[in-house]
């Protein structure tokens, strides 16, 4: 991993030496730091460093005490594995923006400060990056010195032009040996800063006295530029989605930036024709007098961040795999989408992205069906049957439960309103929860079954009459009256399906290449026909433990949770062995005899 990603972390004196060149501070109210080959924040905590000792000894001088805020920095690196590190430094606020910085497209107007120590073999190129995206800033970087000293490409002649009008540079040989080096290299570097300072008199001021002598308005109306705006054929870019959204959001960042200049402008234009008669009586403070640097760069940094979440919204948007998550699933995406989005909008990292929720699907299915089982067995205990877990030994027994297979009831399903027939719109999300579920139990799109949601949607009048009616897998009575909705399994396989994999996440059954006794099985399948005598046994043997509370503190604390799955274990496995079954030792005995029955075959 080390020469995937050519890591060779800055050492702490090479670091601190670094950042000594900056000739204006890379802390306070309006610095931002990029670090565009992060590695695992040698750099930015050696930033931090710098930070504490001037604070300190300004504290000292003064005789006074002050909270430094924290440094806001934006990281860049290759290595996802070092992410969470990176975000995780201690006084440091700021976010993982891209991967690989000569893919970056994000604009770098916002920073500052750029502290690089990148690839060697790719230096010269992320420093002229980081020159042509900054607006207004420095720049520290680490390169070979043969970078410099053997300009033999047109990068690295440009580089050298650079550096004699904009910087200077230092060179150190043995930086990477000695005491407190990680990684150890035989080689000369170079500390090249570069400091870029936008030319308000050419770019703003220059340009506003320009258009004093000629109003080019006049010549043509103000309509040259309005056809091409106006123009419906300019939207219609070919190609797919993301290719799509990627064109126009640097179309749109282009725009963007021209229209923060051009509103500097008409701003320093402004205060040149004079104040208005409410300025000048006191009644209006106008614009302020501010820095118009700073408010370019802010005024860049506030669009390109509105546009970066435009663009991520409309992928989320346009994703198949959300559709198919339920109401829960969906607000977790979206929760963990507010820190995708803060990435670079490029289509690598959309791919990416896309890329990373296909492989997380599997896990979100099972919290979807976990969900749905919770929503099933949550509010009546008669919706469940009860076990012996696999977890269970002498001392502690261990209950499992799943859904009869039978009939189920499921509460909260008034209608809309009390003289309503139709069904409230968070009925429908739930049951639209179900639907997703049983799909993918059943290796189908969700669109292609006549799901639970789309039934009461459609046949709404007569279920509320009390009429029996079917989907795909269910039929349903709804008692709009009382609330509740009664569910009759049509498809006993995809019950079994969800029993099973809920009971293997939760650990009461066990692994799917696990040899398990006949015992054990043959209790699991008869569970349904022991309930009622498993709750009267749980009655008599644990007399004042509500077997309610078996499903967890969230029905009551922890030692009524313990007591009570105690108690429908032991009353499970007296059943189970009155009926000439002995699940207990089956499961100390597992590796014995594989499961046969054939049953199982269907949690394949």
């Amino acid at each position: 991993m080390v020469d995937e990603f050519q890591f060779f972390p800055t050492p702490a004196g090479l670091a601190a030496r670094m950042i000594a060149k900056f000739s204006t501070h890379p802390w306070g109210r309006d610095a931002r730091v990029l670090e565009p080959s992060a590695g695992d924040g040698a750099l930015v905590r050696a930033l931090v460093d710098a930070a504490k000792a001037e604070r300190n000894a300004w504290m000292v001088k003064h005789h006074t005490y002050f909270r430094m805020d924290d440094l806001h920095v934006d990281f860049i690196e290759l290595d996802m594995g070092k992410h969470d590190a990176l975000k995780s430094i201690d006084d440091v606020r700021g976010e993982v923006i891209g991967l690989d910085f000569l893919q970056f497209s994000g604009s770098l107007a916002a920073y500052t400060h750029v502290l690089a120590n990148p690839p060697f073999a790719a230096g010269v190129h992320h420093l002229l990056k980081a020159w042509d995206g900054l607006f207004d800033g420095e720049i520290v970087c680490l390169l070979n010195a043969e970078t410099i000293k053997n300009p033999f490409s047109k990068e690295r002649q440009r580089l050298v032009r650079l550096i004699e009008a904009h910087g200077d540079v230092e060179f150190i040989q043995d930086a990477f040996k000695g005491e407190g080096v990680e990684r150890e290299a035989d080689v000369e570097v170079a500390i090249v800063r570069l400091a870029k300072k936008a030319d308000l008199q050419r770019d703003i001021i220059g340009s506003v006295l320009d258009s004093l002598a000629e109003d080019s308005l006049a010549e043509t109306g103000g309509a040259g530029d309005a056809h091409a705006i106006g123009d419906d054929r300019q939207l219609a870019i070919p190609g797919d989605v993301i290719v799509r959204t990627e064109r126009a959001f640097k179309a749109a960042v282009t725009s963007m930036r021209e229209c923060v200049i051009a509103q500097a402008r008409a701003s320093y234009a402004a205060r040149l024709v004079g104040q208005t008669l409410a300025q000048r009586n006191g009644e209006d403070k106008g614009d302020p007098q501010g820095d118009l640097i700073q408010t370019i760069r802010e005024g860049i940094a506030k669009g390109y961040d509105e546009l970066k979440d435009r663009a991520w919204s409309e992928v989320l948007r346009s994703t198949e795999v959300s559709a198919k998550l339920s109401s829960k699933a969906q607000q977790r995406l979206e929760a963990d989408f507010q820190r995708i989005k803060r990435l670079d909008f490029s289509a690598s990292n959309v791919y990416s992205f896309l890329i990373g929720l296909i492989d997380a699907r599997g896990d979100m299915l099972v919290q979807m069906a976990c969900e749905v089982f919770d929503e099933i067995t949550r509010y009546h205990s008669e919706n469940r049957v009860y076990y012996e877990g696999w977890k269970s030994n002498d001392r502690h027994r261990t209950a499992g439960w799943r859904i009869k297979h039978t009939r189920f009831i499921l509460p909260h399903f008034k209608a809309d309103y009390s003289w309503s027939k139709r069904p409230s719109y968070s009925m429908v999300q739930r049951l639209a929860d179900f639907d997703k579920v049983f799909a993918a139990l059943d290796g189908k799109e969700v669109s292609s079954i006549y799901g639970l949601s789309a039934m009461f949607e459609r046949e709404c009048e007569s279920l509320a009459h009390g009429e029996r009616r079917s989907s795909a897998y269910f039929d349903v009575r709804w008692y709009p009256g009382k609330g509740t909705v009664h569910i009759f399994p049509r498809n006993q396989q995809m019950m079994d399906r969800l029993n099973r994999l809920v009971g293997r996440t939760r650990d009461w059954l066990p692994p799917r290449d696990e040899m398990v006794a006949k015992d054990f099985w043959l209790a699991y399948e008869r569970a349904e026909k022991f309930d009622e005598e498993v709750r009267a046994e749980a009655a008599r043997m644990s007399p004042g433990v509500s077997i309610g509370a078996v499903t967890g503190p969230e029905w009551g604390d922890e030692s009524r949770t313990t007591r009570a799955q105690h108690a429908v274990a032991s009353a499970f496995n007296a059943i189970a062995r009155k009926h000439g079954l002995d699940p207990l030792p089956a499961i100390a005995s597992s590796h014995k005899e594989p499961e046969q029955l054939p049953l199982l075959a269907v949690a394949a």
